[in-house]
């Protein structure tokens, strides 16, 4: 497609310092190759859990202002979103999920034109074109935690790439994309061959690091397939802990390192600080990126609403 792609894809719960483009033990060949070609910066998100994270990116409000702070919290109806921004100026609005918390139940679909959340809507194998499907089974051992029926030890990153890749092929106007991985979320399971890192005295970190090189190759499969024309921002809804002071997960509000998250954007690149945030990502793309395309937006729109109706290729007269 030759319209404009900007893609926002968030990797849950990977923290900065553990990428080796940041300087970490996980290599992330792919994330490097990003920040060459765009800017990596030192970011921060908005919250250490996913709920009020993400609804922060979407609504380009602080947890305390847009109100999604707790569990039984929901993003109010007619609250203005980024994909509703896009979608006001003619975009095509896509979101893919793997997370319970970015869901339709919290409200969070508001603006999208086509959203799936494999915890609430049908099998990933079902989304995906055959052809994926069959892909995914040949490389069986390369993709996925073996011969197992426990859900867990499965990644989906590999079938989440293969939808979103189709999605943008079928994609015939200027695209906004937003996924959401579980990336690094616990249980950390990679596929059984990736498994250079090992550690007796400290397992679980090392099957996060073999995680994060699974996802970081994920990514790769997917960018390799993005036009010229697209930006993608990576981030992260938040960090992880790996034992710091015998924290695990992100449960403890006061470690920054679950506050301190990769960013890096290629494509188009703001004209930031090497220190920001969520919110700032967010309203560069509100105000630089979709003004600076909307008008080809709308015109093709017209252009299709003339040439429905007769008024292309000279049918009619004016």
């Amino acid at each position: 497609m030759s319209e404009p792609v900007v893609i926002w894809w968030t990797i849950d719960s990977l923290r900065q310092d553990i990428c080796s483009v940041y300087g970490g033990e996980a290599r992330t060949p792919v994330l490097s190759r990003l920040a060459e070609e765009g800017t990596m910066y030192d970011a921060r998100s908005m919250a250490t859990w996913t709920l009020p994270s993400v609804t922060s990116i979407l609504t380009g409000e602080r947890p305390e202002e847009h109100g999604v702070e707790t569990q039984d919290d929901r993003l109010q109806p007619g609250t203005p979103t980024l994909p509703q921004y896009f979608r006001n100026q003619g975009w095509n609005t896509l979101g893919i999920v793997a997370n319970p918390w970015f869901s339709r139940r919290k409200g969070l679909d508001i603006g999208f034109d086509r959203f799936y959340n494999i915890t609430e809507d049908d099998s990933l194998l079902s989304q995906v074109s055959r052809a994926a499907v069959v892909k995914h089974l040949l490389n069986f051992r390369t993709r996925t935690g073996g011969l197992s029926l426990d859900v867990d030890k499965h990644p989906s990153e590999p079938l989440i790439v293969d939808l979103a890749r189709e999605w943008l092929r079928e994609a015939d106007q200027p695209t906004f994309m937003m996924v959401h991985t579980q990336g690094a979320h616990s249980p950390y399971n990679s596929p059984n061959n990736w498994n250079r890192h090992r550690d007796e005295a400290e397992p679980l970190r090392a099957d996060y690091l073999n995680l994060v090189e699974f996802i970081d190759a994920q990514i790769g499969r997917f960018i390799d397939e993005l036009p010229e024309n697209a930006t993608i921002i990576v981030t992260s809804d938040h960090g992880e802990a790996l034992g710091e002071s015998g924290e695990w997960g992100h449960k403890n509000e006061k470690l920054d390192i679950l506050r301190n998250v990769p960013a890096i954007i290629a494509g188009s690149t703001p004209n930031f600080q090497n220190k920001i945030d969520h919110i700032d990502i967010h309203e560069w793309l509100r105000e630089d990126i979709i003004p600076t395309h909307g008008d080809e937006a709308r015109s093709n729109d017209l252009e299709e609403q003339l040439e429905a109706l007769g008024y292309v290729d000279g049918e009619h007269s004016v």
